[in-house]
């Protein structure tokens, strides 16, 4: 009871600002929010540290009365007091308070931010005040440095709520590795942002982390000289298995490059949830994924697939590298009109934006070179206003694909010159023609060998 009476009465002191003059050295020191609630003690005090968040219910003990609204929190200091320097580079960041401070106002901590700071619980909501263990954005005007004063945490409690969570961080590296859910398991990577999103295999301090659970619990974020508390169930971080995968990377002048990833391997060996990315980032925020929303896309057994990329504030020129570990099979990255063959490692350059991308992967069954030459049918047919082609080529063929209406007259052609071989589909967009019968040619002829050619015609019906 005496202990208890202590504890209370440095809560007091602390909301009454009594502890708030000049940094103070201390040998350890340790807050719990007990669930953010309000003391019944003699000449009470409201503790507003909120490092949990939200509950289901009202939660009571000996000598308090704590109200609905907050899992409880903690977080342990290592004695050490002093300033903590914090580079941000200009734009987007994404950040959190490393420390036991005396002031939680940003415009206190980030003075030179041009922007609110955005938490995200169901949607981004802009804060005044920040708070530990929450991860925010916050925009800058150019790269600078932000010098936040205060006692260093050791430990830091991270309650989180059922999918993906803004977490921040404690004074020190954390491995991901060494982070204990409770109450609840984790089912994404850690993601980092930098000019776009990064898989993050450590949390550095003053920096904030996307992060996706199960339900809603709390995540024990130790730096490795702090043991982890009994009865913490120890799950091991679920995460994707990215080694040997092919990689698609996007350099933009500004910010660190942004990785992507496809497979043509069975999607046993990568669950395809544990793919997903976090939201976007504000509007402003640069980022480079799939419109599938996930970081890694793999072939289908059964059929080709086409997977437009969005790009968003986007500093160009944009450099577009590849590696391609998954022998015997490659994708196509097609770039406007024009496809490029993922093979080996490569790269090129786009100067502007304007270029639509995506990503096109052969069915597996598929992926080898074609024997021969083919024409598909359509599909799909009858259509409106777009339909895909689709062909094979043996060997590297001169091709001519072109669109006839009933009187034999070219209406449209859309492939002419060298192809390399492989698997090939085009998209026709009618939306400028008449509903009726139109027929697509396609002729080619292998650049090796003359001899080979092949010329097919096809059907096609557009009901407007």
């Amino acid at each position: 009871m005496k202990k208890q009476c202590m504890f209370l009465a440095l809560l007091v002191m602390l909301s009454a600002g009594m502890l708030s003059g000049q940094p103070v050295v201390v040998q350890a020191w340790h807050v719990a929010d007990n669930g953010g609630g309000r003391s019944n003690a003699a000449g009470g005090f409201v503790l507003q540290a909120s490092i949990g968040q939200a509950n289901v219910a009202a939660m009571s003990g000996t000598g308090a009365t704590l109200e609905s609204g907050y899992i409880p929190g903690s977080r342990s200091g290592g004695g050490t007091s002093g300033v903590i320097v914090q580079s941000v580079r200009g734009g987007w960041n994404m950040v959190s308070v490393p420390a036991q401070v005396n002031d939680f106002h940003v415009t206190t901590l980030y003075p030179s931010a041009v922007s609110s700071a955005f938490d995200y619980a169901a949607g981004y909501q802009p804060q005044t005040i920040l708070q530990a263990g929450v991860g925010y954005w916050l925009k800058f005007a150019s790269d600078s440095a932000a010098s936040i004063s205060g006692t260093s945490v050791v430990k830091e409690t991270v309650a989180v709520a059922s999918g993906w969570n803004l977490i921040g961080t404690p004074s020190y590296p954390v491995p991901t590795g060494e982070i204990v859910p409770v109450g609840t398991s984790v089912n994404s990577n850690f993601f980092g942002y930098n000019g776009g999103y990064q898989i993050a295999d450590t949390l550095e301090a003053g920096l904030a982390y996307w992060v996706r659970v199960t339900a809603a619990g709390q995540l024990i974020l130790p730096t490795g000289s702090v043991l982890i508390p009994p009865g913490a169930a120890q799950k091991k971080t679920a995460g994707l298995n990215l080694s040997g995968v092919n990689t698609l990377t996007f350099h933009p002048s500004h910010g660190e490059g942004i990785t992507l990833y496809y497979t043509f391997r069975p999607p046993a060996e990568n669950p395809i949830q544990l793919a997903d990315l976090p939201p976007m980032p504000p509007d402003g925020g640069t980022e480079i994924r799939f419109a599938t929303n996930r970081l890694l896309e793999s072939a289908s057994p059964s059929d080709d697939r086409i997977i437009p990329l969005v790009l968003s504030s986007v500093s160009y020129p944009l450099k577009i590298s590849w590696k391609n570990r998954e022998p015997g099979v490659a994708g196509l990255l097609a770039v406007g009109g024009k496809n490029v063959r993922l093979t080996g490692s490569g790269d090129f350059t786009i100067s502007g934006p304007g270029a639509e991308l995506k990503l096109i992967l052969p069915r597996e069954n598929g992926a080898q070179l074609p024997t021969v030459f083919g024409l598909d049918q359509n599909y799909p047919n009858p259509f409106n206003p777009a339909t895909t082609i689709r062909y094979q080529l043996p060997s590297d063929s001169r091709v001519t694909l072109r669109v006839y209406d009933l009187l034999g007259r070219v209406v449209q052609t859309l492939a002419e010159g060298v192809q390399e071989a492989g698997y090939k589909q085009l998209s026709w967009n009618a939306s400028n023609f008449a509903s009726g019968l139109y027929f697509y040619r396609l002729e080619a002829a292998s650049v090796s060998d003359h001899s080979k050619t092949f010329t097919e015609v096809k059907k096609m019906l557009l009901i407007r």
